[in-house]
């Protein structure tokens, strides 16, 4: 009789398990994890090691989808540049198959985007940083300001990736710790990451200095050798010697900078004019803004906030506000002589507010009357009072975008 006639319970086949799953299956199911699951999964079972091990079912596939819009893969792999002699640092090697080149990206992937130093650089002129894909690495530039036109190409500093001997090091998706070890020289113990990382967090969030290029006898040099000492001296063994005896190796510092992340916000249509924007300060040249709204009160408002400033008014103050409500009603009175100078475009809104001014190093801040207009070719312009006006654009499109391709 069958079970269905017995009301007997079916048996299940205990040989059909997930272990027990065809290859390609598994292999498709693998795709859709992180490298950080699949590594898990490689230790489970033989079944998955296998799988998760097989260069051209998952990692060859996994990495084109996730990576190849952004970068030449096979670049990365087929490096003939200077070859260097391997240092004991984490996240620093040149991989050898795409199992390992997944490593190394999902490691770098987390530091594209924009990013401001909290360094020497930040006051008063400050500085604005991009991380983004080229075809064989990572490449780290500083956008341009100072300059006095608005189409200047970032100026580039360092490369991530095959051939190059920087790491860096993403905390909270917030704090970007960057350490080069371009300088360092076999035979020399390298500063554990731990404690680059804690020195560069203490030099940088209890003042203004910064590691990079810290002087031998600095206090950020001086920070990083305490704290490499002190997370070392558990695994350390005393030598016969003593303290200090001869044989020890010295320590090579590593070029190190603490960036915090820049997420700008983005434009709605109750915000319309939220975002990053460049304009030419006068004599000062090109500063870069991030104009936000603020809701909170009776009356909602724009700020701009000086991401790049100068040494009236520095970088992380505001240099104007105004209402958020605007009118097709102005006035060009004598108050504001210059408001429609060498204007190229019909105004098509127009915003009362105040700006800020300081004698140099920002000395006696002071707001004065201002005003905002928006103009039909998707630019504004600012008005100063009777001192001038300063005219926004937006920060180029592909410098925001967090993920863009490399290939130009």
């Amino acid at each position: 009789m069958s079970t269905e006639e017995t009301g007997a319970p079916a048996q299940q086949d205990s040989s059909l398990n997930v272990s027990n799953l065809p290859h390609d299956v598994l292999a498709s199911v693998f795709l859709l994890l992180g490298v950080k699951d699949m590594g898990r999964c490689a230790c489970v079972c033989n079944s998955f090691a296998t799988v998760a091990m097989d260069e051209f079912k998952v990692w060859l596939p996994y990495s084109l989808k996730r990576w190849g819009p952004h970068t030449n893969l096979k670049k990365w792999l087929r490096y003939k540049g200077k070859k260097r002699q391997p240092l004991p640092i984490a996240g620093v090697f040149h991989p050898q198959n795409y199992r390992m080149l997944s490593v190394m990206l999902s490691n770098l992937e987390p530091m594209v985007g924009l990013w401001q130093s909290r360094g020497n650089d930040q006051r008063p002129r400050g500085a604005l940083y991009r991380i983004h894909w080229v075809e064989d690495g990572l490449m780290w530039s500083k956008i341009p300001s100072g300059h006095h036109t608005l189409d200047t190409a970032p100026d580039r500093i360092l490369k991530f990736g095959p051939g190059t001997i920087a790491t860096g090091e993403v905390l909270d998706d917030t704090h970007l710790i960057i350490r080069d070890y371009t300088d360092c020289f076999v035979g020399a113990s390298v500063c554990s990451g731990a404690a680059v990382a804690a020195a560069s967090v203490a030099v940088c969030g209890l003042s203004d200095t910064s590691s990079e290029g810290s002087p031998p006898r600095s206090f950020a040099s001086e920070m990083e050798k305490f704290m490499n000492s002190s997370i070392l001296a558990k695994g350390r063994k005393k030598s016969k010697k003593g303290v200090g005896g001869a044989n020890r190796m010295s320590t090579i510092l590593p070029e190190c900078r603490h960036m915090v992340r820049v997420v700008p916000p983005e434009p709605t249509r109750n915000t319309s004019l939220a975002g990053l924007w460049k304009g030419i300060y006068y004599a000062h040249g090109l500063e870069i803004i991030r104009v936000d709204y603020n809701f909170s009160g009776s009356h909602a408002r724009i700020i701009a906030t000086k991401i790049t400033g100068d040494r009236n008014v520095p970088a992380g103050e505001h240099t104007w506000a105004a209402s958020a409500k605007a009118g097709f009603q102005y006035s060009l009175d004598t108050a504001f002589p210059y408001a429609d100078a060498e204007l190229d475009a019909k105004i098509v809104a127009c915003h009362g507010g105040i700006c800020r001014v300081a004698d140099d190093g920002f000395v006696n801040p002071r707001s004065l009357p201002g005003r905002l207009f928006e103009l039909d070719n998707d630019k504004i312009r600012f008005q100063f009072s009777d001192i001038g006006f300063v005219e926004y654009t937006r920060l180029d499109e592909n410098l925001v975008k967090k993920n863009e391709s490399g290939h130009s």
